[in-house]
């Protein structure tokens, strides 16, 4: 599992698996798996096939599938990865997952786009990227009253289907998208490939603007500012380039997020975004894209609080990042691996959780944690993580060999790891 997404309404997490090219629906209170979406490649022998499996060896699912096996490598002619003509729904390299309550959004890393699914049945219902082959529309909705046909080498101007996507600079266009959340009726994506967040409106899937540092800032608008040398959108932006910041150094409003995935959350009123490369949880208002601060990551430190001009190195950065009663829980997987928890009102770190290398100090008021071994008995303080051990060794659950994704309802975190296949949770 990479991305996972808790969706109140249903009670369910939502968790894709990048390499099997689909998503994953399971019961929260069970553990269940209640069904998944993406290509098939053929049917379990003996168990019943759900309504959503269809009825080929080869296609994709048209809902929620059990009793199919997985098959994430369809290709076309010209190498393009792609489901059969007329299929919706395929995934390549599924990365990232939120919802509306209506709809569950999955960015797809290797295809450069997002797509989308309607929540109660798992049907596809379109996607948006950047387009290199003719689309057509989508299925018909409110929301999918745009043309796709004719839509070559630009970005989808709504919700379609069929085509091919392309990665791109461009206004609306993705490069290996990763992170992606729902906030106020728009989509906020992690464009890992372009080192920005792209926001789109949801219900019509249009473009609304990009935030990051300006590579070049040629038709764009509003007007770019200025930090430590850098030149940096003021705002939600049209037009232009975007570019990775400096690494490390960054004055603020810029990100880095190269092999880190990037989380991104929100509460509603700001937006958080883990700058991987720059070790901290950046935090922008949600409406106007603005830059206000930045927090550190490492957890070895239990005294820093948001800062205006951050300057954190880059060791130990966030990999994924969710909001949740006051709090921002986020992953590190570079240098360490682990899961923090951070005072949204302070930026404080409160403690981390995961395996032991060297046994936590306190804080005094978790005393459970002095000289603790093995895992985290709780939030700690002090000591340092290691990385946790594959699955099917009893000697380190609940460590992690590679977090990238993290959610949480109101009393448990949730943690997929890609490197021991399981999602683990932990009491908030």
């Amino acid at each position: 599992p990479s991305g996972i997404h808790y969706d109140a309404g249903s009670g369910n997490l939502y968790a894709t698996e990048i390499s099997a090219g689909r998503l994953k629906q399971v019961d929260a209170r069970t553990g269940e798996t209640t069904g998944w979406v993406g290509a098939i490649g053929g049917f379990v022998s003996g168990i019943t096939r759900t309504l959503g499996c269809g009825s080929n060896s080869i296609g994709v699912t048209s809902g929620w599938c059990l009793g199919a096996m997985f098959h994430p490598s369809f290709f076309t002619a010209n190498g393009w990865p792609l489901a059969p003509t007329g299929a919706g729904g395929f995934m390549y390299s599924p990365a990232g997952v939120t919802s509306d309550g209506t709809f569950l959004y999955v960015t797809d890393y290797s295809q450069h786009r997002v797509n989308r699914f309607r929540l109660s049945d798992g049907a596809y219902r379109g996607w948006i990227g950047g387009i290199s082959g003719t689309a057509t529309t989508g299925p018909a909705t409110a929301s999918d009253s745009a043309t796709c046909t004719n839509a070559a080498n630009r970005f989808t101007p709504g919700w379609c289907v069929g085509g091919l996507p392309v990665n791109s600079t461009g206004n609306g266009y993705l490069t290996n998208p990763t992170a992606i959340t729902f906030a106020s009726g728009n989509l906020y994506v992690v464009d890992q490939g372009s080192h920005r967040v792209s926001s789109y409106n949801a219900n019509t899937g249009a473009f609304n603007g990009w935030i990051g540092r300006v590579s070049s800032a040629t038709g764009i608008s509003p007007a770019t500012v200025t930090k430590s040398g850098l030149v940096l959108t003021n705002g939600w932006s049209t037009g232009g380039t975007a570019t990775a910041s400096s690494c490390g150094s960054d004055p603020g409003g810029g990100f880095c997020f190269n092999n880190g995935r990037g989380g991104i959350a929100s509460d509603g009123v700001k937006l958080y975004v883990a700058n991987t490369q720059n070790s901290r949880v950046d935090v922008f208002n949600l409406a106007t894209g603005v830059f206000e601060k930045a927090a550190p990551t490492h957890p070895g430190v239990y005294t820093n609080v948001w800062s205006t001009t951050p300057n954190y190195g880059n060791n130990l950065g966030p990999a994924s990042l969710v909001f949740s009663n006051g709090h921002l829980y986020y992953t590190v997987v570079n240098g360490t691996t682990l899961v923090g928890k951070m005072n949204a009102t302070t930026g404080t770190v409160v403690g981390w959780r995961g395996g032991i290398g060297t046994s936590p100090a306190g804080p005094v008021s978790i005393p459970d944690c002095v000289g603790a071994t093995g895992v985290t008995p709780s939030w700690c303080q002090g000591g340092s993580a290691v990385q946790g051990l594959l699955l099917g060794n009893s000697n380190n659950i609940g460590g992690f060999a590679a977090p990238y994704g993290i959610t949480a309802d109101n009393h448990f975190v949730y943690i997929s790891d890609e490197n021991t296949h399981r999602i683990t949770r932990y009491e908030k």
